[in-house]
């Protein structure tokens, strides 16, 4: 319940965010999932560790990409990246399709039982997963089964023998034989087959058929069991779910659950994904609607307050669901974070800090702890920047260099602080050390503390003008808690969070990010000079065990 007070000094929420007062039963959710720390990777940018199965006209590392630019990316760069992920804190890994395909982005495939040899092939998976798995970490595959390739076998064979091709029924082929045209900007096109969103080049599967479904779901060496059996992957992300009837996804989670009932199944959906999450489909979905999309208007584009961001928080899934959401800022279907927020790379601390403390799987797309730009895709899809990862193997406390901390900007905007254009020319490698240490400091965090990845939720406090919000994770039953304070302005500022409902006065609390101590003083934590885009992750001290006395 939303009490009513000031907008600019707006009391405790006492309902939690993403909590519906009357909601379905949802699914039951692998165990190790609220706890993990995704990390996205498009295969073809993230690392090349073997120039050997580059194809011809590779570009070089770090060129523009474009929509047919290859890069030369591969598994076996991943696995000899692993150690560089370990450092960074992450848990688990979700590729971008992996399978045989002659696009960079492969989500028109071409094989689904054979990782393409420009990434390695078949051996690079198998010793990819299990050195991710000797450290701890998960890996989720891409499921692109709503459609294949134009240029798949099965599709050639239609376009060849037409009705007598054995595959004519796996596709909605409404005219043959099969005739193409050009639009104006040079796509493939033909009305005489569905195709998704009428690129030819993606022939629509119909997942409705008896004989597709027994080659991804039902067949003894289904797709979605075979990576699962024997190459013991942990996931499978669906691509664009809710395009695809849901009987099918019925019959892929008792397919896949009977397989091995830990993988965790989330959906790409970018809408309200409730008739998805009631326990006969999915784990989880792509939290575009009640994650992605606030946080950018919040945090990168300042366009919505507080309280407002607060509201676009709320979904109608069932309670337990949202420790299944994969919670993303940005993906290679977005323009990147930072961009979204016009170059000002200082709007992406207070994103993250949120991300890490809020309830659900929080995913970094691969060089977002770098600082990546990157507009529209393909822009979005640019190689990782090796040149600027820190050198320093253990973990540090973020710091904000003195010269740039709650200086506000002057009135012809060139004013030094967080937020200001000064901002954007700070040094890449400056940048990239800073938030790769707030990174590293925030998954560390949330990795040792349970309250931050399974804790219940509360808002405790907003300020529209100011831009701040606070909120609690804590875990019934324990005496471990974490107080959030965030501050989205730009210039610094003193909030104080109510907290003499949970915290009696004289308790005392840590900040994780700057090891500042403080005192529950008159029911409230008083959290002074937090800098513009910038805040405090307070963890609840241990009282220390009593002395015994002779």
């Amino acid at each position: 319940m939303r009490m009513d007070a000031p907008k600019s000094a707006r009391v405790p929420h006492t309902d939690l965010v993403g909590r519906a007062r009357a909601a379905a039963s949802g699914p039951t959710i692998p165990d190790w999932v609220p706890d993990a720390v995704f990390y996205q990777i498009f295969p073809d940018r993230f690392a090349n560790g073997d120039a050997g199965n580059d194809p011809p006209g590779t570009l070089p590392w770090g060129s523009a990409p474009t929509n047919d630019a290859v890069m030369g990316g591969d598994l076996i760069g991943v696995r000899q990246q692993l150690g560089y992920l370990n450092r960074l804190g992450v848990t688990a890994l979700y590729f971008n399709p992996i399978f045989s395909s002659p696009s960079n982005h492969r989500y028109d495939i071409t094989d689904y039982h054979h990782v393409d040899d420009r990434l390695g092939g078949d051996s690079a998976l198998r010793e990819l997963v299990d050195a991710a798995h000797g450290r701890g970490m998960k890996v989720m595959l891409d499921g692109v089964f709503n459609h294949t390739s134009h240029q798949h076998p099965w599709f050639k064979d239609v376009r060849e023998r037409g009705p007598q091709s054995p595959y004519f029924s796996w596709y909605d082929v409404t005219s043959w034989p099969i005739r193409y045209t050009r639009d104006d900007k040079g796509v493939l096109r033909s009305s005489d087959y569905r195709s998704w969103w009428n690129y030819a080049t993606l022939p629509e599967l119909r997942t409705d058929t008896a004989p597709v479904r027994e080659y991804f779901l039902t067949g003894k060496d289904a797709v979605v069991k075979r990576w699962i059996r024997d190459f013991h992957i942990d996931g499978w992300r669906m691509d664009v779910a809710d395009e695809v009837e849901p009987e099918f996804w019925k019959t892929a989670r008792r397919e896949i659950k009977a397989t091995n009932p830990n993988t965790y199944m989330v959906a790409e959906n970018w809408h309200d994904a409730s008739s998805m999450l009631r326990g006969d489909q999915f784990d989880g979905a792509m939290n575009y609607k009640y994650f992605q999309q606030p946080a950018v208007s919040y945090f990168a584009h300042k366009s919505i307050s507080s309280d407002e961001f607060v509201d676009q928080l709320r979904s109608p899934y069932a309670p337990q669901t949202a420790f299944g959401m994969f919670n993303i800022l940005d993906s290679h279907d977005t323009p990147r974070f930072i961009t979204e927020a016009g170059g000002d790379w200082y709007r992406l601390r207070p994103a993250a800090i949120f991300q890490m403390t809020y309830v659900g799987a929080p995913v970094i797309y691969y060089g977002d702890e770098l600082a990546m730009e990157g507009g529209a895709d393909p822009d979005s899809r640019r190689t990782f920047p090796w040149n600027v990862v820190p050198n320093s193997t253990h973990p540090a406390r973020p710091t904000t260099p003195p010269s740039i901390r709650r200086v506000k900007p002057a009135a012809d905007g060139t004013g030094t602080g967080p937020g200001s254009p000064v901002s954007s020319r700070v040094a890449r490698e400056e940048r990239g050390r800073q938030m790769f240490s707030l990174y590293q400091t925030l998954i560390s965090t949330r990795t040792h503390e349970p309250a931050l990845r399974r804790g219940e939720f509360q808002v405790l406090g907003t300020h529209n003008d100011n831009r701040t919000l606070s909120f609690r994770r804590w875990i019934d039953g324990t005496d471990r808690d974490a107080v959030v304070a965030l501050n989205n302005d730009i210039v610094g500022h003193d909030i104080t969070v109510p907290v003499g409902s949970f915290a009696a006065d004289g308790t005392t609390y840590t900040d994780a990010l700057s090891g500042t101590r403080l005192t529950v003083t008159n029911g409230q934590l008083k959290v002074s000079d937090i800098d513009g885009n910038y805040g405090a992750v307070l963890l609840r001290d241990t009282p220390a065990p009593a002395t015994r006395t002779a």
